[in-house]
């Protein structure tokens, strides 16, 4: 998934539009991407176009893209679902 900008540049499907990926790849997507703004952000947002560099940018996009459809109620329940499941799972874990 964190990748998955350097498809959509090489499609042309991310020209004018702000962008990420991971930053092994970024000086190679700034280069075939000369119409788009290769950022160092974890994530980006940019209108119909998102993109991750990573799997804890992936995560925090997702959330983004929730609150932005459904507002910050149900991405709120999400965290609190995720964190509640980690938590229990890390006290059953033996010591």
């Amino acid at each position: 998934l964190w990748n998955g900008a350097w498809f959509l540049a090489r499609a042309g499907q991310l020209d004018g539009y702000r962008c990420t990926i991971h930053p092994e790849h970024r000086a190679a997507l700034a280069e075939i991407a000369k119409d788009s703004q290769v950022t160092s952000e974890s994530y980006i947002v940019d209108r119909d176009r998102l993109t991750a560099a990573s799997p804890t940018g992936a995560f925090n996009m997702v959330l983004e893209w929730i609150n932005q459809l459904y507002g910050r109620h149900l991405a709120d329940a999400v965290v609190d679902i995720l964190a509640f499941e980690e938590s229990r799972y890390r006290r059953a874990r033996p010591a």
